[in-house]
């Protein structure tokens, strides 16, 4: 049978005369909705931690809704009234319990705000803010100031210094430009403090001929130039000289050359000068420019350097500029004596008492040198082997031992004591010539202690080396001169003096030579000639003489042969007996 319609389609008009049917299936019975119950209160909240939550129940199955022709048994219950609303929960009396999981990272703290200056910055400068005191020169910026009356000043970018407000020389530089030429001498003329002490110290050599290494900005050149000397200069960069020195450069008096490999003969300058360079040489090549300024050099070098002084403690300070070798004055002269320089002491000390007396009409130096400047007047050592290295040898007075022989000879005649051969008078020591390597220390002696009637008194020595470390006084004086080691030739008129003493000295010229040597000391003598010689034997030579022992004696023979020399070239022996048998120094009051 098929099913019956759903009671909600059944026609309503058919209700009337309702068709039998066959019993109705037994429907489920209906029970009346349940009570409502009211919700039980929520817990107190815990002492710590979030409010508990209820567990969840699953719903309750919707009931179905009652049948239109069969009302429900009892009415609907009221529903039930809504619930509470649940209390916000309250904070926790005591602290949570640590959770065993990793605390959480904290959060990176906020960037610290810039800090405050202690002056507001003014705003920029407007358009032609510097212009009310002066515009900003090349190199320069208008900047806020403040201090003063006047907002805005000019400055020198970063990375110059100057004058902010010219545009001349002095205007802001670079400053690596700058040290460059505080290095190299273009802004200050370190031998300008030394020159003018030069012309007095050395007042009697000719120096005409110069060399200065080291020329920067050529001022010291230009002052030499101005005194009448003849000066050449030497710069290892070139930009000083294009700079400073164009009219030199252009003339070939200055030029462009490293200072260890130098454009110039040996031995071509009576004077090299080296003013505050060599500090700033790199020393793996300062042995090299030390001996290219020997071998420059004939004789003379003046070298001034800056040395700490240890008496200041600023004094270990170089400054701005940084030197290469910053040491003390003793370093420096161990330095000197390797490349074959050696002090000149008598020399120094004329230098710096010149210094010292122009230094208080300049207002400079006029306390002298300080300590921290190290000037070395030096003198190179003639090449062994030579005939002046021979002569320095012998630099110590042997002659000086046989001076009281020579005033007892002549002297006492001279001032009327007694009677030679030719009558009273004919010995005289009033004009009297010393040839001899001690020809300094003879001088010396008889300035001491001088005969009575001296009138003139000259010393020579075969070796300007000599002359330079043993008396440059007496050779400014005009008392010592000096000859070449090879020149025999006299550089004075025929029979200019009474007597010429010759002391250790003709055995040191070549046999070659020593006739025309022996023939000068006729021609210069009015009458008497005086030799100490060194011999070996009294009439035939001897190897077993002392005087054997000296390698620099070029001539070495007996008496005879020395006396043998003398008659062939107008010298003849005179005999004096009567003087051997007095006693040498009587009478002579001084003389030992």
């Amino acid at each position: 049978s098929s099913p019956p319609p759903s009671d909600d389609l059944i026609p309503l008009a058919k209700l009337a005369v309702p068709p039998p049917s066959p019993p109705p299936s037994p429907s489920p019975p209906q029970f009346p909705n349940p009570p409502q119950v009211p919700s039980p209160p929520p817990p107190p909240p815990l002492p710590y931690g979030p409010p508990p939550q209820p567990p969840s129940q699953p719903p309750s199955p919707p009931l179905p809704p009652p049948h239109p022709m069969f009302p429900p048994p009892f009415p609907p219950l009221p529903s039930s009234p809504p619930s509470p609303p649940i209390p916000p929960p309250q904070p926790p009396k005591f602290p949570p319990p640590p959770n065993p999981s990793p605390p959480p990272r904290p959060p990176s703290p906020p960037p610290a705000p810039p800090p405050r200056p202690p002056h507001p910055l003014p705003s920029p400068p407007p358009p032609n803010a510097c212009i009310a005191t002066a515009p900003c020169g090349e190199n320069a910026e208008c900047s806020p100031q403040h201090k003063g009356k006047q907002p805005y000043k000019c400055t020198c970018k970063k990375g110059f210094t100057g004058n902010a407000y010219s545009g001349g020389p002095d205007k802001c530089r670079d400053d690596q430009q700058l040290y460059l030429e505080e290095l190299f001498g273009m802004n200050k003329c370190s031998g300008c403090r030394y020159e003018p002490a030069i012309y007095g110290a050395f007042e009697s050599v000719n120096i005409s001929n110069v060399l200065d290494i080291g020329v920067g900005a050529c001022g010291v050149v230009r002052r030499f130039i101005e005194h009448g000397l003849k000066p050449q200069g030497v710069e290892a960069v070139s930009f000083p000289l294009e700079d400073r020195c164009a009219d030199l450069l252009a003339a070939g008096i200055v030029s462009k050359a490293a200072l260890d490999a130098l454009p110039f003969q040996d031995s071509a300058f009576e004077l090299v000068t080296a003013f505050n360079v060599l500090e700033f040489i790199p020393r793996d090549k300062l042995d090299a420019v030390l001996a290219e300024l020997v071998r420059v050099a004939r004789l003379r070098l003046l070298i001034t350097v800056r040395l700490p002084d240890f008496n200041n403690p600023n004094g270990l300070d170089p400054g701005k500029l940084t030197p290469e070798s910053f040491y003390p004055r003793a370093w420096w002269e161990e330095r000197l004596e390797a490349h074959g320089l050696r002090m000149s002491p008598l020399r120094q000390s004329m230098f710096e008492a010149q210094f010292a007396s122009l230094g208080k009409k300049r207002s400079i130096g006029a306390k002298g040198l300080g300590m921290e400047e190290g000037v070395f007047v030096v003198t190179r050592v003639p090449a062994g082997g030579s005939a002046s290295a021979r002569a320095t040898e012998r630099l110590k007075c042997e002659g000086c031992s046989y001076m009281p022989l020579v005033y007892a000879v002549y002297a006492p005649l001279a001032q009327g004591q007694g009677k030679g051969q030719g009558g009273e008078g004919r010995y005289s020591l009033a004009r009297t010539l010393l040839i001899s390597p001690a020809a300094c220390s003879l001088v010396r002696g008889m300035d001491a202690h001088p005969p009575q009637g001296l009138q003139l008194l000259q010393g020579l020595a075969r070796n300007e080396y000599i002359v330079e470390m043993g008396c440059p006084d007496l050779h400014d004086q005009g008392k010592v001169t000096f000859t070449q080691a090879t020149d025999t030739i006299l550089p004075y008129p025929t029979a200019s003096f009474d007597v010429v003493v010759s002391m250790h000295d003709l055995e040191f010229v070549s046999e070659g030579e020593l006739s025309q040597a022996i023939q000068e000391l006729a021609r210069v003598s009015a009458g008497r000639v005086f030799v100490v010689v060194s011999v070996c034997g009294s009439r035939f030579e001897t190897n077993t003489c002392a005087a054997s022992q000296v390698d620099q004696i070029q001539i070495l023979h007996s008496r005879t042969w020395w006396l043998n020399q003398f008659n062939e070239n107008g010298l003849i022996e005179e005999h004096l007996p009567r003087i051997f048998e007095r006693r040498v120094c009587e009478g002579l009051s001084g003389v030992t």
